[in-house]
């Protein structure tokens, strides 16, 4: 019941709002036939929220550069469905970001080093760090948090010869503190999980998450609809 109202209320809010501001959707897998994580979102569904995209006239970029008409997508963790199915990012020229969890590299399910090398090789995928372990960063001391932080992006700079820009929050729980320790440890852009228009200039940068929403869900999220919800997402995630 309660996931029917707040379907009710995002579609409403969506038919008010009607906005055409850039936004960014993450997604944690995609699959075909093997999949790797409950939280996977099948090439067929995912295919009908690429059309959708298109034909709400958005454009999908890596990264947003403007405030309006543009969507980037980012996948978290990085499970090994993206690339198993990567065709599909080729064959239709979406540029995504993946932000791994550098503890997971080379383990059950997830990516190994050669084969996120092999997607940097694309042009298409942009990596971002999404810490070493996974931890929840407000339940460990600071201290912890921010060799979260650096190390996992020192590890990924030494190991694919990139610069790492971005960093998104486990969870996406963190707190103005732990915003600010990723600032100090080099990063351009912190990603959280709270629905609101993509700010190209911001530090904090909002998203929503996308991975198993209906046609109609989605259509709502691109309308803006999921954004009666931030004040609540805000309360959830931020300490």
């Amino acid at each position: 019941m309660k996931q029917i109202s707040k379907l009710s209320a995002s579609y409403l809010f969506s038919l008010l709002r009607n906005n055409f501001n850039s936004k960014q959707l993450y997604y944690h897998d995609i699959h075909s036939d093997c999949q790797f994580t409950p939280m996977s979102t099948s090439i067929k569904l995912f295919i009908e929220h690429i059309k959708l995209i298109h034909s709400e006239g958005y454009e999908i970029v890596d990264r947003i550069q403007k405030d309006y008409g543009q969507i980037s997508i980012s996948f978290d963790d990085g499970f090994r469905g993206v690339f198993e199915n990567f065709y599909f990012f080729k064959n239709k020229n979406i540029p995504i970001t993946i932000f791994l969890v550098t503890d997971y590299l080379g383990t059950k399910n997830y990516l190994q080093i050669r084969e996120v090398k092999q997607l940097l090789e694309t042009g298409l995928v942009t990596i971002g760090s999404h810490t070493v372990s996974h931890s929840n960063l407000t339940e460990i001391s600071h201290e912890k948090a921010k060799n979260e932080m650096s190390l996992s992006k020192d590890f990924l700079e030494k190991n694919l010869n990139i610069t790492i820009e971005s960093f998104c929050f486990p969870r996406g729980l963190h707190s103005d503190a732990l915003i600010e320790a990723a600032y100090i440890a080099g990063y351009k852009r912190v990603f959280n999980c709270i629905p609101g228009k993509a700010k190209r200039h911001d530090f904090v940068q909002n998203r929503y998450l996308a991975q198993h929403s209906s046609k109609f869900e989605l259509k709502s999220i691109l309308k803006g609809g999921m954004d009666i919800f931030a004040n609540h997402y805000l309360k959830l995630h931020k300490t």
